[in-house]
């Protein structure tokens, strides 16, 4: 089953995008029934989206170009935003349909380590492994994480950031159980860690 959390690509937008999207959240969340106690008032939040529209307009005026200014009711105004949807997640507990009655869009997580798509083996050289895994096309980076297979060792893992579908790992123990698993980064979230799969370093 998917877990959904909000989307937070809203904080890339503009500083005139993040206006309205701030207003809309405004009218959508601040009196429905799911959220009856945002960790602020509607009345605090609409300050600083009216903050944020005068500062951003003063700073289209030539003799004024208060970007400092605007950039600080900017931070803020995101700053709550994410409040908000933090408080959101943790009220929806991954319900898509609720998450959205707040205004904010919806990411769907979904686990696209499949464990046949991961795939570890030993290198031709001592005390070597090589992974490999499909690639997706909306990774941004790939996170290898191993760990020997023994207890109170298993979470000491290394952790080892990489473009490429392909991995060689050097220097490892030999003659040790090593787990190895897989997670793809996208632009706005992280996905799991793969099951891990074991292997024995000779």
């Amino acid at each position: 089953m998917n877990s959904s959390k909000v989307l937070l690509s809203f904080i890339k937008l503009k500083w005139t995008e993040q206006f309205l999207f701030a207003a809309y959240i405004s009218l959508m969340l601040f009196g429905n029934v799911y959220f009856d106690d945002p960790p602020f008032t509607q009345e605090e939040f609409d300050a600083a989206i009216f903050d944020l529209q005068t500062e951003g307009v003063l700073s289209q005026n030539p003799k004024f170009r208060t970007f400092g200014e605007r950039n600080k009711a900017l931070a803020k105004v995101i700053h709550m935003l994410r409040s908000l949807a933090n408080y959101i997640n943790m009220k929806a507990k991954g319900d898509r349909e609720i998450i959205l009655l707040s205004g904010f869009d919806v990411n769907d997580f979904k686990n696209h380590n499949v464990k046949g798509k991961f795939r570890v083996k030993r290198g031709e050289i001592s005390r070597q492994v090589i992974a490999r895994w499909s690639r997706d096309p909306k990774a941004c980076i790939y996170i290898v994480r191993y760990s020997i297979d023994e207890d109170g060792l298993r979470d000491q893992f290394t952790e080892m950031k990489i473009g490429k579908v392909k991995l060689t790992i050097n220097g490892l123990m030999k003659l040790r159980t090593y787990l190895f698993s897989m997670a793809v980064v996208y632009s706005d979230h992280q996905g799991a860690f793969c099951d891990p799969i074991s292997l024995s370093v000779l």
